[in-house]
């Protein structure tokens, strides 16, 4: 174990800043931090490869096609034609929905993934993707708020 040139132990050992231990496991709440701090486009392609990736338990990968289903499906628990509480009940689902695979998916797997992703750059379509989705966001609140207009103004 010695480290130093005349078999000696190494100084940075012995004053803890370097150590022989193996790093702690990654915690769902590394993996949530990590993920966080990712683009968005990225943010989807974790999502991908965490569910295609044979080492995420099938259970797991089925709590994320759930939650395409049901977002993708016309039933819900509130019709979204109800404004604003139509959408709430979708993203309660989502959350609800990723809080499970957090919890099921190994943490260790996440990060080797997040750290795959990390140094990846970003494409045009990557570095477009926000943009377009806040575009997409503002033109369904104003059509929301065009709606709420009509229906509720008194002439």
């Amino acid at each position: 174990m010695g480290g130093g040139r005349n078999g000696d132990r190494d100084p940075h050992l012995e004053m803890g800043i370097l150590s022989s231990d193996p790093p702690p496991p990654a915690t769902a709440r590394q993996v949530v931090k990590r993920t966080m701090r990712l683009p968005v486009a990225h943010r989807f392609r974790l999502a991908w490869r965490l569910s295609r990736d044979p080492k995420v338990p099938r259970r797991a990968r089925l709590v994320l096609l759930g939650l395409f289903v049901y977002l993708a499906s016309p039933l819900d628990i509130i019709p979204d034609f109800i404004p604003v509480i139509g959408q709430l009940d979708d993203l309660l689902v989502a959350g609800i929905a990723v809080w499970w695979f957090l919890r099921i998916c190994p943490p260790d797997v996440a990060i080797a993934q997040i750290e795959r992703l990390e140094t990846t750059p970003l494409g045009t379509i990557g570095r477009l993707l926000p943009w377009v989705l806040s575009a997409l966001f503002a033109a369904l609140f104003g059509l929301l708020v065009l709606w709420l207009f009509r229906h509720f103004h008194v002439n």
